[in-house]
């Protein structure tokens, strides 16, 4: 042993898809502004979180302006 912990995960909202979960960790630990899916369980959530969890249309249509 090293004597290195393991870093603890962020909390996350019940999701519906547990492959899903990764990315909710990453964007929450990395403390994202946003998180780009068209998946539907993701998209559910967006009330549920701190960071915007859009499609990429609508954030083509945000950044291509």
């Amino acid at each position: 042993m090293t004597g290195l912990e393991a870093p603890t995960l962020p909390q996350t909202p019940p999701c519906q898809d547990p492959a899903d979960i990764p990315f909710l960790h990453l964007a929450l630990a990395g403390d994202a502004d946003a998180l780009i899916s068209g998946d539907k369980h993701l998209l559910a959530l967006r009330e549920k979180v701190s960071f915007s969890i859009i499609t990429a249309s609508d954030f083509l249509k945000v950044f291509s302006e």
